[in-house]
């Protein structure tokens, strides 16, 4: 198992990404376009995480660590978005909201221990 694997935040960001796959991506009602934006970020969270640990340098491990929480930040605007738009039921959008807060959480505790 490598190291990126044994982080709960990584495992919180497989179960986002599913989540949204599962409850937002498969939807026909929602444009396109957010979908794919939408889909690009949730599943580059996970992706900079793994960026993350490979790096040796820590300034380059807190930078993919940043990133992954700015990934985070655009799903939530997202969900802003479609909550404006009111297709997708209010339960939903909160329950991964709470997901994205504890990624941001945990995310920052990463690379604010780094300074």
């Amino acid at each position: 198992m490598l190291d990126f694997e044994k982080l709960e935040v990584y495992q919180k960001a497989k179960e986002f990404y599913v989540r949204i796959e599962k409850d937002l991506l498969s939807r026909n009602d929602i444009d396109l376009i957010i979908r794919d934006q939408l889909r690009l970020s949730s599943l580059n969270i996970a992706l900079l995480i793994v960026e993350a640990c490979s790096k040796i340098d820590l300034a380059d491990q807190r930078n993919y660590f940043v990133e992954a929480r700015g990934a985070t930040y655009k799903c939530v605007a997202v969900f802003d978005l479609l909550k404006t738009e009111a297709k997708v039921p209010q339960e939903n959008l909160d329950s991964l909201y709470i997901i994205a807060e504890e990624i941001s959480i945990m995310l920052y505790a990463l690379f604010s221990d780094q300074n």
